[in-house]
């Protein structure tokens, strides 16, 4: 194995659903009770073995037509799926809210209002699911019985536009990542109840890390750092709990160095850290410049360490 600015690439993880579809997608990422849990865009989760890294079982979010994102409690052993009960494009998005006990038992669902498909989760130290809006531009706090605690609207004057994932760090204070391709602002925020921005990361000259370009989701060390998937700049970065740079990480090289793999895009789209076991698994959407070019999603298991 070959190491390449703190990763270390281990293998990719092939779901069954993902075995003869080009344009698999990889929608969500959860770990309970030694099992990775692995979401994609059909109503399917899948259940796969930590030490092994093989598959074990599967379970449906029935009536559902496709998982959006998905969530686990670590407290409480119970996975929170958002979740499409339309087709995309089949008129008004229709987006519910489920919780499963770890063996896959429906406990109970929720139809959310005025929500659009554009949405991502994080499950908080209570257990409650903070949803992220990016159409409504606002963060919903919801109980493990769905129940809706709070609305946090995010101003415009506070610059954050089209936020898309955000993690709860205290009673009062978020972390909120926002910008996407029609946005001049790509950051990464904390933000107070108000939604007042305290501090953020994300401005700077392009080609400079500080610089970021669609950063899509993130992940929280133990001792507070954060892992960002900066998507269009293929690449990760960790920030620690002030936001400021601490390492760049890059999924794409580390690969590349252990497979001789060529690909023109290699964009991190979802992560879920093992820190028990000093790994990372990161959801890359790819497209390669072979002469049999695929385009679609590929799970890899990485270890890493931090400077």
């Amino acid at each position: 194995m070959q190491q390449t600015e703190g990763l270390i690439f281990l293998q990719k993880i092939v779901p069954i659903v993902g075995l003869h579809n080009s344009s698999y997608r990889v929608t969500g990422l959860a770990i309970l009770d030694n099992e990775l849990f692995a979401a994609n865009a059909s109503n399917v989760v899948e259940v796969i073995d930590l030490r092994t890294l093989e598959f074990k079982r599967q379970f449906r979010a029935e009536e559902m037509t496709a998982v959006i994102d998905m969530g686990a409690s670590a407290r409480d052993k119970y996975v929170y799926l958002l979740c499409s009960s339309k087709p995309v494009g089949d008129g008004p998005d229709e987006v519910h809210m489920l919780r499963f006990s770890v063996k896959g038992v429906l406990i109970v669902k929720r139809k959310l209002e005025s929500v659009s498909v554009a949405a991502q989760i994080s499950v908080t130290d209570e257990s409650n699911a903070l949803l992220t809006d990016c159409s409504g531009n606002k963060l919903m706090e919801y109980s493990s019985d769905l129940a809706l605690i709070r609305v946090i609207s995010l101003k415009w004057e506070s610059g954050i536009k089209n936020p898309v994932h955000a993690i709860k760090l205290t009673s009062d204070h978020f972390v909120v990542s926002h910008g996407n391709g029609y946005n001049t602002l790509h950051r990464v925020c904390i933000v107070d109840i108000d939604s007042n921005v305290l501090k953020s990361f994300g401005v700077g000259e392009v080609g400079k890390p500080e610089k970021l370009n669609t950063p899509v989701y993130m992940e929280m060390f133990a001792n507070g750092n954060i892992l960002v998937a900066d998507n269009l700049y293929q690449r990760l970065l960790i920030l620690s709990s002030s936001l400021e740079f601490v390492q760049e990480l890059s999924p794409k090289k580390s690969k590349q160095q252990h497979l001789g793999e060529s690909t023109n895009q290699s964009r991190p789209w979802k992560l879920i850290l093992d820190e028990a076991n000093s790994r990372l698994f990161v959801s890359e959407n790819i497209w390669s410049q072979r002469q049999d070019s695929q385009y679609g999603d590929q799970l890899s298991a990485f270890t890493f360490s931090m400077q």
